[in-house]
């Protein structure tokens, strides 16, 4: 399940780091849906941005863990 992207800032190919932002409640209960997800069915983190958008109302995000950019899904 590697799935590495070239950061647009310092162009590294790297795993990027991900996150969910919003309401605190709504963010666990998320990141515990994408981790069951992930591992329970082997979906890539990638393809549940707007899963969770829809059933969470919280945004993931994904950062560059050199440079901390944002890099887009």
């Amino acid at each position: 399940m590697s799935s590495k992207k070239i950061c647009s800032k310092c162009r590294a190919r790297v795993e990027p780091n991900w996150s969910v932002s919003g309401d605190e409640q709504m963010c666990k209960e998320a990141v515990e849906w994408i981790m069951i997800q992930m591992f329970s069915y082997g979906r890539e983190k990638e393809d549940l941005v707007v899963d969770v958008q829809n059933k969470f109302g919280v945004q993931m995000k994904f950062e560059c863990p050199k440079c901390k950019a944002t890099i887009s899904s």
